[in-house]
Order: structure tokens, then sequence, then C-alpha cells
């Protein structure tokens, strides 16, 4: 009887110690597994990359966001980097606008913009029109001296994401039906 006793007790701790080592290896698992959910830096799309794909409002509105950002971050500080960023959200066509020096990009813009100095208070975005691989977005230039001035910036998606193709006047919004 007492074998049969030493047995059980041995039995038992094995158990036991095969039921510690299942807790803390599904412990160590799950702690130190990276998430399924997060994006690694290269999954992550930046506005106007290749990743951003046709049938993605949101792709197209980031990029056109981002255009309207990098434009007035460049109208106060004219940096060279953000003039690059700028160029490189055109579409090819109408990136022949504009001048090849980048001390002839702020009054290419104001042209592209048709209009004679940037917004005060900023950029409001009123409406956003989205196709499968074209966009629009209306943007209210907001001044503090003047009333609000509306653009429409259209985009397209290209081989190389999405692209602003022009920048239209709007003079009323919503528009008339």
């Amino acid at each position: 009887m007492s074998n049969q006793k030493q047995l059980q007790k041995h039995l038992l701790s094995i158990c036991l110690g095969l039921l510690i080592v299942a807790i803390v290896t599904t412990v160590v698992y799950f702690f130190f597994q990276k998430p399924v959910l997060a994006p690694t830096p290269e999954q992550t799309p930046l506005p106007g990359s290749q990743l951003l794909v046709p049938g993605e409002p949101l792709a197209a509105e980031m990029t056109g966001l981002t255009f309207m950002d990098r434009v007035l971050a460049y109208s106060d500080t004219q940096d060279l980097k953000t003039a690059e960023d700028i160029l490189q959200l055109l579409s090819p066509e109408l990136r022949t606008q504009f001048s090849e020096s980048s001390l002839d990009l702020q009054a290419d813009l104001l042209a592209l913009f048709n209009i004679s100095a940037w917004p005060d208070q900023g950029f409001s975005v009123e409406d956003l029109q989205f196709q499968e691989t074209t966009a629009s977005l209306i943007f209210g230039l907001n001044y503090s001296s003047t009333s609000r001035v509306l653009r429409e910036v259209a985009l397209a998606h290209t081989q190389d994401g999405w692209k602003v193709t022009a920048v239209e006047i709007r003079t009323t919004y919503p528009p008339a039906l």
C-alpha cells in the first residue's frame, strides 16, 4: 500500500510540474508575442504612397489633407524639404506648371490656388466626393479679414498613389442641386 501511495504522490507531483510548465509557457508566449494587428513600419502607409489604393476614400482624403498642410507649412517656412513634399504629391501633368526654382514655388502655388495671400486662419475640409480612382476635396481657406474662400482639390489614383491633378475655384458650397 505504501508503494501505491508513493506512486500516487509521484504522479501528482509530475502532473503539477507539467501544469506549472504549461502555464508559464503560455504566459511567456502571450507576453512576448508581437500583436497581430499592429502594423510594422514598412506596412504603415504614408499619404500619397503606393500603399494607398483605389477604393479607399480615406487614402484620397489623407493625400488631399497632406497636400493642404504642406502648402500652408511652406507658405510659412519656404523650406526645401516641404517644397519637395508638395511636388511629390502633384500629378506629373500638374507638376509641369511649376518652376524648377524653389524660389518661384510660392508664386506658383498662389497662382494655382488663384489667391493673393495665404489664409491666416488655416483651412477647413468642407466635403469629399469620391469615386473609385478619382476624388475631390472642397477646402475652405479661412481669413480673419475676409470671408472664407472655397477651393476644390482634384485627385486621381495613379500607379504612384493618389496625386493632386488640379485646384479649382468654388464659389458655393454645398453645390447647387
